[in-house]
Parts: structure tokens; sequence; C-alpha cells
């Protein structure tokens, strides 16, 4: 899997969710708060891998918890 999506009513992702998914570059998150996570959820994504995250969360997801694992945040229309 390289792409993953994330709908707006996600609020929590479990552990695991991702295991192995180490060719993952982009992922769509669409919620406005970052869904918790444990911090290991995205470790083996590949280098430069970016999160699109809506338009003004950009900050909320480069501080929190597993999301800040991602090099590029883009804020997304």
């Amino acid at each position: 899997m390289t792409s993953v999506t994330i709908g707006d009513g996600v609020t929590s992702i479990v552990y695991n969710a991702f295991y192995g998914c180490n060719a993952l570059t982009e992922c769509y998150c669409y919620a406005t708060t970052p869904p918790s996570c444990s911090s290991y959820l995205f470790e083996n994504i590949k280098d430069g891998a970016t999160l699109y995250v809506p338009v003004g969360c950009g900050s909320k997801y480069s501080s929190a918890n597993g999301w800040s694992n991602f090099d590029n945040i883009i804020e997304m229309d």
C-alpha cells in the first residue's frame, strides 16, 4: 500500500493498523482533529512521506502523537 485515506469522522486508529506498510508515501486525513493513535503507527513510513490535512490543521498534526512522523505535512482545500 502506497497511499491511505482517512475520513473526517475517524477519531482514533488502532495500534497496528498500518503495520508493515513501509511503502506508504501519502496519507490523506480529512479529520480536523488528529485521530488519536500510537506514536508507532507511522513509524515505518518512507522518508519524505507526505500527510495531507485540512486547511488550518497542519500545526495540530505536526505536534500530534504519531502524526509527527511525517516529513511533509501539507494543508489541502
